[in-house]
């Protein structure tokens, strides 16, 4: 087979290009180059869009539809708070769509008669998806509506938000809820916190309702049905669960080590519960801890969606910032060790308050709620650990507070439900039964 020959002219060329390209040509070059990412990078982004317009066109659901009810979820672990309310909105056969960006939501596996559910992607596919909804209202547990990504649909004519725990909204990015019309607390905490947020940023006045805690009722009904425990625990030991919050302020990052060190070296069983948002943006952290004390029988990791079972089987909670306190301290009446941390509220919305704090906060400041654990302490972890669980003074402290923070219990999926059809009602277009 002969060699293929090129022109002579053609080779010539490619030998001047290597040898030698003056200063100027080379800028102009890369300027080419650049223009060229540039363009391509835009076109390939229209594309994107175009075939994820295609693709929802031909999920009806999303855009064509209009929708009732939307519920948005990021996640599973949120499913909890929907639930009690979607299952009064479908007892009433009120038509709901449950939208969701985890596709192992446990709600895509949950049968209601009215009830329609889809998965719609993560981060941009779903804020493409959620910009251009058509519904009377959506429900999220999303804070941030019109700040950045998540934008209100103009075909949406309601917006509420459903808190998902007892810590009060300070702890959201600044004006997380200043663009929603309503929201459903759990207490009066919440609503004052609002109230001040509104007043200090003169905005609106929302539609704010104390309706209770739909995922603490959940919870107390599972605990009354005594399930058999899924963590495999080392039953002749005093158990600590360890319910860290996720970031660089979090205990797990500043010393995480030391801590489950110190714990297992005093023969303690040890149920460590990371936060959600750490199996995403703290893997790294974690597999670290997971590889240096694989060795360990006494120390279990907590996957389940809600930390129900790790609170059940634990005598004392150490946490720092996170709103599982709430939970464990009025489900269980148990003390919860809290080590001091320091947050910039520039950060968050109590940057606005004039306290510049939260109220669990304000709680662990004034010795209300749990212990309050320096760093210095930690070498003396398990005294401090008795010492606490010698003392009845927490359970009394916390059987006054659970009143005014966790009001109306086991009704809060009713309560919802009732703002809900109030809400519809007011938009004119009066109920609309299943058929």
């Amino acid at each position: 087979m002969s060699a293929i020959s090129l022109p002579t002219s053609l080779i010539t060329f490619a030998q001047m290009t290597f040898l030698y390209i003056d200063p100027g040509t080379g800028s102009v070059l890369v300027s080419v180059i650049i223009a060229f990412a540039a363009i391509s990078y835009y076109y390939l982004k229209s594309f994107i869009y175009e075939k994820a317009r295609s693709i929802f066109k031909r999920q009806a659901p999303i855009h064509k539809s209009h929708h009732r009810i939307v519920f948005y979820s990021e996640g599973g672990q949120y499913w909890p708070v929907f639930l009690p309310l979607i299952q009064e909105l479908d007892r009433r056969d009120i038509n709901c769509t449950y939208f969701t960006s985890d596709r192992n939501d446990p709600g895509l596996s949950t049968e209601f008669d009215n009830v329609v559910y889809s998965y719609i992607g993560e981060g941009h596919q779903a804020y493409f998806a959620l910009n251009r909804l058509q519904a009377d209202m959506v429900i999220m547990t999303t804070p941030g509506l019109d700040v950045l990504q998540l934008k209100r649909s103009k075909k949406v004519r309601h917006y509420c938000h459903i808190v998902h725990g007892l810590e009060d909204t300070s702890t959201y990015s600044p004006y997380g809820l200043d663009y929603y019309d309503s929201v459903l607390v759990n207490g009066e905490h919440q609503l004052g916190v609002i109230r001040q947020l509104e007043k200090a940023r003169n905005v609106p006045a929302k539609d704010v309702r104390i309706i209770g805690s739909t995922y603490l009722d959940l919870m107390q009904e599972e605990l009354a049905q005594n399930q058999s425990s899924r963590l495999k625990l080392v039953q002749d030991k005093d158990t600590v669960l360890l319910a860290p919050s996720w970031g660089e302020k979090g205990f797990l990052s500043r010393f995480g080590d030391v801590l489950i060190d110190k714990l297992l070296k005093s023969g303690f069983q040890i149920i460590l519960r990371p936060h959600p948002q750490s199996w995403k943006s703290e893997s790294a952290l974690l597999k670290r801890l997971k590889d240096n004390f694989s060795d360990h029988s006494n120390l279990v990791w907590d996957h389940n969606h809600h930390g129900l079972e790790a609170m059940r089987h634990s005598e004392i909670m150490i946490s720092d910032f996170s709103g599982i306190i709430y939970d464990y301290a009025f489900l269980f009446a148990r003390p919860v060790i809290v080590i001091d941390f320091d947050i910039d509220p520039s950060k968050f919305d109590m940057n606005a308050l004039p306290s510049k704090s939260s109220t669990l906060m304000k709680l662990i400041k004034n010795d209300k709620i749990g212990y309050r654990l320096s760093e210095s302490e930690l070498g003396s972890i398990s005294e401090v650990i008795e010492k606490v669980k010698s003392s009845d003074r927490y359970s009394k402290q916390i059987a006054q507070l659970k009143n005014s923070f966790y009001c109306f219990p086991g009704e809060a999926g009713q309560r919802g439900a009732d703002f809900v059809e109030e809400v519809l009602n007011s938009l004119g277009q009066g109920m609309k039964k299943a058929e």
